[in-house]
């Protein structure tokens, strides 16, 4: 099965530690961690072809081979992406959030946004 897994955050920050797994088939995982504060987790399906909308986009704006940059701005994000295929990791990338949500991997950002609102009754973003 393949399946893309973002995680953003740190647990001790005020949105805390998301992760999210959107597998081909459409099924979603939502677990967000907060320091002092109980763990959240969800659970939900998104469209197979919206997904593959997502794997397919991912790739075409570059995503595999977009490079972290070398220092983050305040307040800036760890990103993690994995694209996994079979349960083997095939691509990762290690970003700064600004660098998802800003310029040409926000729509990217935009999806990934979106599906964990929709899976968390947006208690998640």
């Amino acid at each position: 099965m393949t399946s893309l897994t973002y995680q953003v955050g740190v647990p001790a920050w005020e949105g805390g530690k998301t992760t999210l797994v959107v597998r081909a088939d459409g099924a979603v995982h939502v677990d967000n961690e907060r320091a002092g504060a109980a763990r959240r987790e969800y659970d939900g399906t998104v469209a197979p072809a919206d997904v593959g909308a997502l794997f397919t986009q991912a790739q075409a704006l570059g995503l595999w081979t977009t490079a972290r940059r070398a220092t983050a701005v305040p307040d800036e994000a760890p990103v993690t992406l994995e694209l996994s295929v079979g349960g083997v990791v095939a691509h990762r990338v290690d970003l700064w959030d600004n660098q998802l949500r800003q310029g040409p991997l926000a729509p990217i950002h935009a999806r990934l946004d979106g599906i964990v609102r929709a899976v968390s009754g947006g208690e998640v973003y």
